[in-house]
Parts: structure tokens; C-alpha cells; sequence
């Protein structure tokens, strides 16, 4: 998962360095061109991931997609135009996608009894490889393209650990033939418009922190660090829910999360110094990090059978959110500025509190009795 991270973090990482924008031509459309290509391999990955482990087991899925992860780590390092960036960010998606799919698949298996905890514990990891990135590149650790070399060293590393290890078998894996009865089961719905939301929260405040940090007049080191910031608020969020999730139950938590962030956003459009900007970055970070994790958790508490399908449901509702909420930022960034653009993430996280707390007067009911009532 923390590959992943690495590529969740890229965008982001890329539009904080001058040279890299003006090298591959990545002003507001283009950056906005290139975070609807990730996500819509993101996408593709997650609809694919799911059969393909179904069939050929977990292990070479998993070690396959941290492959292709490096073959796209790589191409972007070589890119010298949009098109070759966009093909780079289209294998990472669909890399990144699998890993992401077939991970939480595995680890919700695995724990059933304790899975919001486990996934928390999870998307740590993601957040760990999201916030080594930026944090790299501002250290100047090499320039960039030593910084993408060794995230592509590790990812191929993980993919040929991966290759070597015994995964156990899942055996609620995805199924097409399921996937009707689990979308149409009652109140799941809420479920993938919150996630739909989420993902797309989470896409868009990664990707579009550093350019209006940097309209704003901050250096790019600056708006470098206010990005890393942001993650090590979505690595002490994650750390934190891990440790009290299980006690204050999950609904709980994903409200005052999704408050948390909708707060920090729009201290982040209204911040009227470099201090604030930062910690609001933090802040937004911080609010953001448990949702997709703890939503996932309560969904598969919610809904016991079927857990490599529903993950895939989920998943993809959050990749079609990274496709479309930073592009609608990047479109009215260009009419109105990216303030106006970010206001409506500050929106769609507070629509996330919303969705879980119509869920909580939505009667568990679940077609064919393939799940349990929690």
C-alpha cells in the first residue's frame, strides 16, 4: 500500500516542481488532464483487478500491479510531453488500482472482527509512501528524477517480494454474477455516493494543494512542504482512528472526519497568510484520513457477504470520483480561480457526513440473506 501512496502523491509532487510543469506543459488544463487520466486507470484497475484475482489468485495480481507500477514510475521519469505523461499516469492508475483493490480485499478477509482497525492500519501504509514522496523532492534528494528512480527501485522490489510469498485464498473473491445483488442491496447506494465523494475529496486536495499554494505566491519548496504537511495529517489522522475507531464506532468517526476536512478546506481557500495555509494543509489532512478506510469497514460490517465484490463497488465509486471532482476543480479554476474551485471540495466532504448519517436510519436488510446484519 504504500506504493500506492507513491502514486497517489505523484500529481501532486509534479505540479510543486517549476521545472517539471514547464517540462511536460502541465499548467491548470493539463494538470487537471492528468489527475482524470490516473483516476480513470485507477478506474480500469479496480474492474480489473477483481476477476483477475478471482482467477489467478491474489499473490500474482498483487505482484504483477507493483510491476507495472514501476514500468509507470519509470515512463514518467523518461516523459518529455503530455501524451507520454498521460500514458505513464494511465499504467499507474491501473497498477495502483489493483494493489489498492486486492489489498483491502485480502486484509477484510483476514480480520473480519477487527477490519475498521486492520484497514486503518492499511491506508497508514498508503499515506506512509504518499507523504515520502513530496518530502523527497523537497529535501532535493538527488533532483527529481533520482526521487522517481527510487520509487520505481522500490516499487519493482515489492512486486518481486511479492511474487515470492504465499497469499492466502480469499473466498468471497469478486464476482460479476454478484455484483447486481451487491449494489442493489438496500442502503448501499449511500455507500458508493459517499465514497464516489470521498475519492474524489482525497484526489483533489492531493493534486491541487501545491498549484494554489503557488498561485497564491508561495515558492514551490513551500507549497512542497504545505503538501507534505498534508500527509503527515492524513499519516497522524490514520494512526489516531487506528487506535479509537473500534471504540467510538465508525459512523461516529467519519462524521467528525469528514467536518474536520470540509473545515480545513475552506481554511485553505480563505487563509489570508503562508502560516495558515500550511497548517490548513495539515489540518485538511487530517480530516481526510480516515473516511475511505472506516466507510469501507462499515460497509463490509454492514454487508458480510460477497467481500471481494463489494470492495471492487466501493473502490470504483471512489476511482469515478477521482475522475470527476478534480476535474470539475480544474474547470472552474480556469473560469474563477482554484479557490472557487476548491470550494467545491469543502462542499463534497461535508455531503460524505451527510450520506453516513442518512445511513444510520436505513434498516439493514440484505437480498438472498448473503449478508449479516451487524
Amino acid at each position: 500500500m504504500a506504493v500506492f501512496g507513491l502514486v497517489l502523491a505523484l500529481p501532486g509532487a509534479a505540479f510543486g516542481v517549476e521545472s517539471v510543469r514547464a517540462q511536460l506543459g502541465l499548467g491548470v488544463e493539463g494538470q487537471a488532464r492528468l489527475l482524470a487520466t490516473l483516476f480513470a486507470g485507477f478506474l480500469a484497475g479496480t474492474l480489473i483487478s477483481g476477476p483477475l484475482a478471482d482467477h489467478a489468485g491474489l499473490r500474482p495480481v498483487l505482484a504483477g500491479a507493483a510491476l507495472l507500477v514501476a514500468v509507470g514510475l519509470a515512463a514518467f521519469t523518461l516523459a518529455a510531453s503530455a501524451w507520454q505523461t498521460s500514458a505513464a499516469a494511465l499504467m499507474l492508475g491501473i497498477g495502483g488500482a489493483s494493489i489498492n483493490t486486492c489489498a483491502n480485499t485480502l486484509v477484510s478477509s483476514l480480520y473480519p472482527d477487527r477490519r475498521g482497525a486492520m484497514l486503518t492500519w492499511l491506508a497508514v501504509a498508503c499515506a506512509a509512501g504518499g507523504m515520502a514522496l513530496p518530502l523527497t523532492v523537497l529535501l532535493d534528494a538527488g533532483g527529481w528524477r533520482v526521487t522517481l528512480t527510487a520509487a520505481t527501485t522500490i516499487a519493482a522490489s515489492t512486486g518481486i517480494v511479492i511474487a515470492r510469498l504465499r497469499a492466502p485464498h480469499v473466498a468471497q473473491a469478486f464476482s460479476w454474477r454478484g455484483l447486481a445483488e451487491v449494489v442493489g442491496a438496500p442502503g448501499f447506494a449511500w455507500y458508493l455516493a459517499a465514497l464516489l465523494c470521498q475519492g474524489g475529496n482525497e484526489a483533489a486536495l492531493a493534486g491541487w494543494i501545491t498549484p494554489l499554494l503557488t498561485s497564491r505566491g508561495l515558492a514551490g519548496a513551500e507549497a512542497l512542504g504545505a503538501l507534505t504537511l498534508h500527509w503527515s495529517g492524513i499519516i497522524a489522522g490514520r494512526l489516531c482512528l487506528a487506535l479509537v475507531v473500534e471504540r467510538i464506532g465508525t459512523r461516529a468517526t467519519v462524521t467528525a472526519a469528514a467536518i474536520t476536512a470540509s473545515l480545513g478546506t475552506m481554511l485553505l481557500i480563505a487563509a489570508p497568510g503562508p502560516g495558515v495555509l500550511l497548517a490548513a494543509a495539515a489540518i485538511s489532512g487530517l480530516g481526510i484520513s480516515g473516511v475511505f478506510s472506516v466507510v469501507m469497514a462499515d460497509a463490509g460490517a454492514r454487508y458480510r457477504g460477497r467481500a471481494g465484490t463489494m470492495f471492487a463497488a466501493l473502490l470504483a465509486a471512489g476511482q469515478a470520483g477521482g475522475m470527476l471532482i478534480p476535474w470539475l476543480v480544474g474547470r472552474a479554476a480556469e473560469r474563477a480561480g482554484l479557490a472557487a474551485g476548491l470550494s467545491l471540495v469543502a462542499g463534497t466532504t461535508l455531503a460524505v457526513a451527510l450520506f453516513v448519517l442518512i445511513l444510520s436510519g436505513v434498516p439493514i436488510s440484505v437480498p438472498s440473506g448473503r449478508a449479516a446484519q451487524r
